[in-house]
């Protein structure tokens, strides 16, 4: 009786063992089937541009230092990568965005700033948040992106820190 107790309890647990392993399986080689798939016609032409920038392979495991970065938000960088995926609305989109992230990384220097420079700030600003609500609607903001934002444009009943009373990127009010 105990032996056939134990002996159910071990086929029950091979049967699920088994179906975890097909699980498995069938994971493996719906991943091995997209990496497949990623090694089609643009990835060789990417990894070539991404070469070309000094951004080499480890773009692909999302690993690139601050330099790197700079190098990939430059306007003649951006459209080189973009130029590699066909044309449509998404990298219309994503293109503006990049070229928001290049303006503002541009403009970044602890300076004293003018009106007219401080408008054009807000401005792309407006434009980046514009453009990644239409190409990631579902997306969460960063902590960086937040701040960003916060730090830059004027909410109702509120007056951001980087106003034209104040010119400069790096100066705010904590009030």
């Amino acid at each position: 009786m105990l032996i056939d107790e134990a002996m159910e309890a071990t086929n029950e647990s091979m049967e699920n063992d088994v179906a975890v392993l097909e699980d498995a399986v069938a994971e493996q080689e719906e991943l091995e089937t997209m990496l497949k798939k990623s090694s089609g016609p643009t990835r060789k032409p990417l990894e070539a541009v991404f070469r070309a920038i000094d951004c080499d392979s480890r773009i692909w495991f999302q690993e690139l230092d601050g330099n790197q970065v700079r190098k990939l938000h430059r306007s003649p960088s951006i459209v080189q990568v973009l130029d590699v995926f066909p044309h449509s609305f998404e990298v219309d989109v994503m293109s503006q965005v990049m070229l928001s992230l290049d303006f503002m990384v541009s403009n970044a220097a602890n300076k004293v700033k003018a009106d007219e420079e401080i408008d054009e700030i807000e401005k792309v600003v407006e434009e980046l948040v514009r453009n990644l609500r239409i190409i990631q609607p579902d997306a969460t903001p960063t902590p960086k992106l937040h701040m960003l934002v916060s730090f830059t444009l004027h909410h109702e009943g509120t007056r951001a820190p980087l106003s034209n009373d104040h010119s400069s990127m790096m100066r705010y009010n904590s009030s």
